[in-house]
């Protein structure tokens, strides 16, 4: 049984009654049809309706205003005294304290507090809250997901946009101070009013820089002193080179002279090891690297010279543009990376020039444009980094190509540093804001993180280096040209050390070292192969020729002679005549040409033939057949025919030997023997002996 549902309400709820009365029907108004504009409206269905109870919402997004906070200053002397009491003054001090003690409520309080603190000491003793319980153990975060996240920007103030041309850790302290140059590097693009001021950032305050640094141009680079660390160097863009004192003013302390600096854009500076702290070297793209001493004069006190080591009037000078200076590797080397792709070594020894020892990428493997940076590796110092046009390369000091190359990225790369924290990760960063982190002890092949960091071209990069800041290796300060600094933590997949990582890295390095060298070795021996091959082609051509000369010289001979080619090949005995050992062709070409025959031709042919052979007879043993090397024997049995010598003459006088036409075949080289075996020397033989009989 369904129960009645009652509905109660008050009277006076229901308002004033409603009271319905008849009318006349009245026309409040209407429309006349058109059936013209039925085409317009579209019948609808009453059986098909669509329902939906998901609401219609809207996204806006909303960006609150920066705070704008300051840093201010407070002096604390001492407090807590009495506005009658003059702190200063000891004796009432003394006075106000004794007075203090003697009261009866002081003791009372003094109880009541060791109860609350010496329970409190008993309960610290109890649990120590500052245990380590896993202390000693490795984290393994190699499964972990790899990802970073933006902590702070730090904005350029100045309204006109400048792009970072070099960022700096402050190595004193946490590490929670930055310098930033800034700088547009693009040629004849500097506004008329192009500020001047470099800043040095705090990480605590982000949103103000905490020192201004002014100078005679815009500064394209800037260093933290190692030693004296309130020093800083920068690299105008004119060329000069100044110092700052971050206790003094905004102006620099110490400047070079004019005259005596760069004459185009500094684009690197480095400060020295030493223990003075006053030394630093700079490169610029006008092809010199200068070492200075900001104690003495505006003036450097030595330089070197970029070149490519072609030498004479063929050389050029390189434009340089990243530089390297560390002292594990040896404090007198200094890597440069030029504007042609190429990467140099110059030692600079003391009390000597400085000189260069070594040029990379000449033979092959150079970059196809200039080299952004270059850095050695924090565990293995001889093999050193360059970043520049679409890859990366890693190289040996010990060869002049590359090891190992990146795969060619998407879009041009602008800079690039090392993880000083694992030696197998380095960072690249790329013109459409993306920032790519390689892990070659994961994998040598592809990228292993990507992020992007904005949409401007990103200028610069670099790693939290000094091991006392708090966030050693996972801080990534990134510089853009609008002039913002964007702060990345990296994961600790990416910034701690992994287990054995070290002695990876190192084998991996001296592997491909040493398959490098071996592929520049079979290089070489087979092109040395190549160029034997060829001179031995041109040799044989040369012989060819001369062979041909010596056949054409043989068959004059024994026209003008008068002998048949019957008699060619037998001695005077009708004994077949033995091949005689081919001569050294040095003694051969001694000898005339046409001489020889002109003589026979105008004397009796009786005295010749008995001539001819008494001549050469102690000559061919003797002289010629130990001096011929044995491949060349059965080569030329022919040229040395006419000198065989028939043993039974020996009434021919000596003096006629110049003059015999038998030294005229000795000319050609003996290369035309397998052409005419050893059929004429019988035939000559058999000649002279029938003349002789005669």
């Amino acid at each position: 049984m369904i129960e009645p549902f009652r509905y109660a309400k008050k009277r006076k709820d229901f308002e004033r009654p409603a009271a319905f009365e008849d009318s006349d029907l009245k026309h409040l108004g209407g429309s006349v049809s058109d059936e013209s504009l039925a085409k317009y409206y579209t019948h609808k269905n009453p059986n098909y309706l669509v329902l939906d109870n998901i609401p219609t919402l809207s996204t806006h997004e909303v960006n609150t205003e920066r705070v704008v906070t300051a840093t201010r200053n407070m002096k604390h002397e001492e407090g807590g005294w009495p506005r009658e009491v003059d702190y200063n003054e000891e004796h009432e001090t003394n006075k106000w304290r004794t007075r203090k003690l003697k009261d009866e409520l002081f003791a009372t309080a003094v109880k009541e507090l060791h109860n609350y603190t010496d329970k409190s000491i008993k309960q610290n003793n109890q649990i120590n809250v500052f245990e380590e319980y896993f202390l000693g153990e490795k984290v393994d975060h190699s499964t972990e997901t790899l990802s970073a996240k933006t902590l702070m920007l730090f904005k350029d103030p100045c309204e006109i946009k400048r792009g970072i041309s070099k960022i700096a850790w402050c190595p004193d302290g946490p590490g929670n101070k930055i310098a930033v140059a800034y700088s547009i590097n693009r040629f004849q693009k500097m506004p008329e009013r192009m500020p001047m001021q470099s800043y040095i950032w705090d990480m605590n305050a982000p949103n103000t820089a905490c020192k201004t640094l002014i100078g005679s141009s815009p500064l394209c680079s800037i260093a933290f002193n190692n030693k004296y660390t309130d020093y800083v160097v920068g690299g105008c863009y004119n060329g000069l080179m100044a110092v700052w004192d971050l206790r003094e003013k905004d102006q620099p302390i110490w400047q070079t002279e004019v005259e005596k600096s760069h004459y185009e854009p500094v684009f690197d500076v480095y400060w020295l090891h030493g223990k003075s702290g006053s030394e630093f070297v700079s490169c610029s793209s006008d092809g010199r690297m200068m070492w200075w001493d900001f104690r003495k004069e505006g003036e450097p006190y030595d330089y070197c010279t970029i070149t490519d080591g072609v030498g004479g009037d063929e050389e050029k000078i390189l434009g340089g543009t990243a530089l390297e200076y560390n002292p594990d590797a040896g404090a007198t080397k200094f890597l440069c990376g030029t504007e042609q792709g190429y990467a140099v070594l110059a030692n600079k020894k003391p009390q000597k020039s400085p000189e260069i020892s070594h040029r990379y990428g000449v033979e092959a493997g150079k970059h196809g444009g200039p080299i952004y940076n270059l850095q050695r590796n924090p565990e293995e110092s001889k093999c050193f980094l360059t970043v520049g046009d679409w890859c990366a390369k890693v190289w040996s000091e010990e060869i002049p190509t590359p090891i190992m190359t990146t795969r060619c990225h998407d879009t041009y790369l602008t800079d690039g540093c090392w993880s000083p924290t694992r030696p197998g990760v380095f960072v690249l960063s790329q013109m459409d804001g993306w920032l790519h982190v390689w892990d070659y002890y994961y994998r040598q092949n592809e990228i292993a993180f990507s992020h992007k960091v904005s949409d401007k071209v990103l200028t610069n990069v670099t790693i939290q280096n000094q091991p006392n800041a708090g966030k050693y290796g996972s801080l990534v300060g990134v510089g853009d040209s609008e002039g913002t600094v964007t702060l990345i933590e990296l994961c600790d997949s990416l910034s701690t050390l992994q287990s054995n990582e070290k002695t990876a890295i190192k084998n991996m390095f001296e592997r491909e070292y040493t398959r490098e060298k071996n592929l520049r070795a079979a290089k070489r021996q087979a092109e040395g192969k190549k160029t034997a091959k060829k001179d031995d082609v041109k040799e044989n051509g040369v012989n060819d020729k001369l062979q041909e000369e010596l056949r054409k010289l043989e068959e004059a001979f024994f026209e003008k002679v008068g002998v048949d080619e019957s008699e060619k090949h037998t001695n005077g005995n009708g004994k077949q005549r033995e091949p005689t050992p081919p001569r050294q062709e040095e003694t051969v070409q001694e000898v005339p040409p046409q001489e020889p025959v002109k003589e026979v031709a105008s004397q009796d042919p009786v005295q010749e033939a008995s001539q001819e052979p008494a001549e050469e007879t102690p000559q061919d043993p003797v002289q010629e057949a130990p001096q011929e090397p044995a491949e060349e024997t059965p080569q030329d049995p022919v040229q040395e025919t006419p000198q065989e010598p028939a043993e039974e003459t020996p009434q021919e006088p000596a003096e006629e030997t110049p003059q015999d036409p038998v030294q005229e075949t000795p000319q050609e080289p003996p290369q035309e023997a397998p052409q005419e075996p050893a059929e004429e020397a019988p035939q000559e033989e058999a000649k002279n002996g029938e003349v002789a009989e005669s």
